[in-house]
């Protein structure tokens, strides 16, 4: 009903506006638009002075990390058995955590002693943490919701320049030239080593330019343009 009503709906994905009827047979709903996630490259450069991280401190390298919502849509199995597989890795995980239907699997991985659950930092600190990664994780599981997001991780993970292994969900599909997929423990374990060595000046450029048009700046100048194409349809009266 609401979909019906506005003059202007926005969706963060392909797959998200096509299950909202943004993409019927025939072509593109005209009320519908794209508007995916981004990032601010600056807070992420090499040359921003690094902020205060103390709980990644001291820790055993190689350092593998996500920052984001820890909950259910994570494959905390999956990491479980990673952490298992390679007790010379750290993995940290940090953020909210929401233990509603995954309690009890978020209890035995946080008990391993190379995981690290940390608790979530301001926005403007996150930058700190993630340029502390060797490599950087979006270790979603593949259900709907996932299918459907466009993931903000990804975009601040490319912007850092670091080797990133996330899970084959269309909004990390669109990155496979500078980041590696996996859908399997087997996969993600060779992901995962493979990213290890994946440091070079040229690689860390790569994944830099392959977000640097996805900036919110150039949100912004692009949803400035919806609402204005959207205003003119209505036309005076109805704006």
């Amino acid at each position: 009903q609401l979909i019906d009503w506005a003059d202007l709906v926005i969706a963060v994905s392909p797959e998200l506006m096509q299950s909202k009827g943004g993409l019927p047979q025939g072509g593109l709903n005209p009320k519908f638009r794209l508007l995916p996630n981004a990032v601010a490259p600056c807070l992420y450069a090499d040359d921003r002075p690094l902020g205060p991280a103390p709980e990644l401190e001291g820790l055993p390298r190689p350092v593998l990390g996500y920052v984001g919502l820890v909950s259910v849509r994570l494959d905390l199995a999956l990491l479980d058995e990673l952490a298992a597989r390679h007790p010379e890795w750290t993995l940290v995980l940090m953020g909210t955590v929401f233990r509603s239907g995954c309690g009890e699997l978020l209890d035995r991985l946080a008990a391993r002693p190379n995981v690290r659950l940390l608790p979530p930092v301001p926005a403007e600190r996150v930058p700190d943490y993630v340029r502390r990664f060797d490599v950087a994780l979006a270790p979603y599981r593949v259900t709907q919701e996932t299918v459907h997001a466009s993931p903000l991780k990804i975009y601040e993970y490319l912007a850092a320049g670091l080797p990133v292994v996330a899970a084959d969900v269309p909004g990390a599909r669109q990155f496979a030239d500078v980041l590696a997929l996996a859908d399997t423990a087997d996969a993600w374990e060779g992901a995962m080593v493979g990213q290890l060595g994946a440091t070079s000046a040229e690689a860390r450029a790569a994944r830099r330019r392959a977000v640097a048009p996805h900036t919110w700046d150039a949100r912004v100048e692009t949803l400035s343009s919806f609402l204005a194409e959207a205003l003119g349809r209505a036309g005076p009266a109805d704006a």
